[in-house]
């Protein structure tokens, strides 16, 4: 269905079609029911499942059942136990803890500024004698 529109001169690689079926399917066919059940029922884990499937299915026409079940199943497998969310934890990314960090330590730059400023202060610069020999030809 796809492939004949971007045969015509909107070429995209594979990667590029994975990415947008990813984001239809995941995003943009995922309402509030799925989003909020799909970890506490089957029902709305199925039909996500089959939406995110479809869509793949979609941008890659020849895909094939096997391939088309594999998808199914995997999607509902990482949705069902919130792989995803355990995965991002596991590798400390977007987590609502690390921007809450980094707005922290934005909002206290300006403590810390002068906090160093301070106690560098306070301490004496070194002194060093000068004893450097003043040759004079006079």
């Amino acid at each position: 269905m796809f492939k004949r529109l971007w045969r015509r001169g909107c070429h995209m690689n594979n990667f590029e079609m994975f990415l947008i079926a990813h984001l239809i399917g995941d995003f943009l066919l995922q309402n509030n029911w799925m989003a909020l059940n799909k970890t506490k029922k089957t029902t709305p884990l199925i039909v996500h499942a089959y939406l995110y499937s479809f869509c793949m299915l979609a941008f890659f026409p020849t895909m094939g059942p096997y391939r088309f079940f594999s998808v199914f199943f995997l999607h509902a497998l990482i949705d069902m136990f919130s792989l995803a969310d355990k995965w991002l934890r596991l590798i400390r990314g977007r987590s609502f803890e690390s921007v809450d960090k980094q707005q922290n330590w934005e909002e206290h730059k300006w403590e810390r500024q002068t906090w160093a400023t301070h106690h560098l202060m306070q301490k004496q610069a070194p002194v060093y004698r000068d004893t450097s020999i003043y040759i004079s030809f006079t």
